[in-house]
C-alpha cells in the first residue's frame, strides 16, 4: 500500500519516520496530519466536589465506588501499554502519597499477569479495574483524576494523552516514540522501563503544586493544535 499509493497520511512525525525507515518511502510522499479526540473531551469542565457527586454522575456498574482522589490509566491491557509498570510504581509510592489507580480498559493474558502481581503484593485495594465506561463517564474520570499514567513502550500517537490535556489533567508519559509529540510541554516524561521514574513523577506531581499548575497551563496551550 505504501509503495503504490500517491500520498500517505501519518498521524505523527514519529509514524512518518517509521514509514520512511521500514518501507523505504520518499519523505515527500508522507504528510503528517494530527488527529483530534472526541468533542466531548473539549467541552467545559465538570469537576465534582465530593465522592457522592462523583458516584451520582458516573454511575458505574455494580457497587463500584469512585475514590475521591485517584490516578487514571486508559487503554488496552497489553504489554506495550505497560500497566504493570504503573502498578509497580504505585507500590513504590510513600504511604502519604499513595492513592488508588483506576484502570479503564480490558485485556486477557497480560491482565491476568498484572492481577497476579497485584495479588502477590497485596495491592488489591490500590488498583481498581473498570473495563467498560461510556463517553460521559470517561469524560468525568479524566476531569477528576489527579494524573493520567500513560507510560507506553510504543504508540503511533497516544490519543488518551490529548483527552487528558483537554481535561486539564496532568500526564505522566514516556520520553520515547510519538508520545512527546502528543504531550508537548504539558506532560511529565519518564523512561517507561523504570518504575522508579514513574513513581518519582507521581510523587512530584502530587506533592509539588507549582509543577502541577505549570503543566496544566502548558498543556492547555499545547493541545490547541489538536482541535
Amino acid at each position: 500500500a505504501c509503495e503504490h499509493s500517491d500520498l500517505i497520511f501519518a498521524i505523527s512525525e514519529h509514524t512518518k519516520k517509521d514509514i520512511i525507515k521500514f518501507y523505504g518511502i520518499e519523505e515527500s510522499k508522507v504528510k503528517v496530519v494530527y488527529q483530534t479526540c472526541h468533542s466531548i473531551f473539549q467541552n467545559e469542565l465538570q469537576i465534582v466536589d465530593n465522592q457522592d457527586d462523583i458516584e451520582d454522575e458516573v454511575k458505574l456498574a455494580g457497587n463500584f465506588k469512585l475514590p475521591a482522589n485517584f490516578l487514571l490509566y486508559v487503554g488496552s491491557i497489553i504489554p506495550r501499554k505497560n500497566l504493570l509498570g504503573c502498578v509497580k510504581a504505585l507500590e513504590l509510592l510513600p504511604n502519604d502519597l499513595k492513592i488508588p489507580l483506576l484502570v479503564v480498559g480490558d485485556g486477557k493474558k497480560n491482565k491476568q499477569e498484572v492481577q497476579k502481581y497485584i495479588t502477590k503484593k497485596g495491592l488489591e485495594k490500590w488498583v481498581i479495574f473498570c473495563p467498560k465506561v461510556n463517553l460521559d463517564e470517561l469524560k468525568t474520570l479524566y476531569q477528576n483524576a489527579k494524573v493520567l499514567l500513560y507510560p507506553s513502550f510504543y504508540e503511533g500517537f497516544g490519543l488518551p494523552i490529548i483527552e487528558a490535556l483537554f481535561s486539564k489533567t496532568p500526564v505522566i508519559s514516556s520520553n520515547i516514540s510519538s508520545l512527546p509529540e502528543a504531550g508537548g510541554a504539558g506532560a511529565y516524561y519518564i523512561n517507561p522501563k523504570s518504575e522508579e521514574e514513574i513513581a518519582l513523577g507521581i510523587e512530584k506531581l502530587l506533592a509539588d503544586s507549582h509543577l502541577y499548575k505549570s503543566l496544566v497551563k502548558n498543556e492547555l496551550a499545547h493541545v490547541q493544535q489538536f482541535k
